[in-house]
């Protein structure tokens, strides 16, 4: 993650009062975190291959999206294209393309 975090003012201002769930983000991803620690291993597909998964959660208001890619053709670790992400997520603020 890069930039600064806002400070609790800053949030408010950034997120209308009607966007905020009341849950902090710790809330929201200590369920996120459990999931990915009892699937940490992944799947093996039916020929015996492993399947490497990456996942990627992103909160927007009282939005939480789940991006996810697997690689089904070797064991190399995919990777979602940070553009692919941003744009995604540009799409779940408010006023945000469609």
């Amino acid at each position: 993650m890069t930039g600064k975090a806002l400070s609790q003012e800053e949030l408010e201002r950034a997120v209308p009062a009607e966007g905020r769930t009341g849950k902090t983000a710790a809330q929201v991803r200590s369920p996120l975190d459990a999931a990915v620690v009892a699937c940490a291993d992944g799947f093996t597909a039916e020929g015996g291959e492993d399947v490497p998964l990456v996942f990627q959660v992103v909160r927007t208001g009282t939005t939480v999206a789940t991006y996810c890619t697997a690689n089904l053709v070797n064991a190399k670790t995919p990777e979602i294209p940070a553009g692919i992400s941003a744009a995604q997520a540009a799409k779940l603020r408010p006023g945000g393309a469609r």
